[in-house]
């Protein structure tokens, strides 16, 4: 009878391992994914940030591209960019 009461307590200690050891797996699993997702999340904002930045210079080339060849002259794009360069008489 003892043996018996042995085995069971030992049962119920090894299913309470068990389930202490799932529940850590868990947390741990969940911490995971949590981070995860706050790399991607930041990873995807500095992409859209480099985009942004990427278009704007993209924009600006085309624009400045766009006056110089209208203007003929460096000095005649710059000026129609508002550039101080343009106006200096040096």
């Amino acid at each position: 009878m003892a043996d018996a009461l042995y085995q069971s307590e030992t049962a119920i200690e090894l299913a309470a391992a068990w389930k202490k050891a799932i529940a850590d797996f868990l947390k741990v699993q969940e911490n995971l994914i949590k981070a995860q997702i706050e790399i991607s999340t930041k990873t995807r904002e500095i992409s859209e940030r480099w985009l942004d930045r990427m278009q704007s210079n993209a924009n600006f080339t085309s624009e400045f591209v766009s006056k110089l060849a209208a203007a003929g002259t460096m000095r005649g794009g710059m000026a129609g960019m508002g550039s101080p360069v343009a106006t200096d008489s040096r």
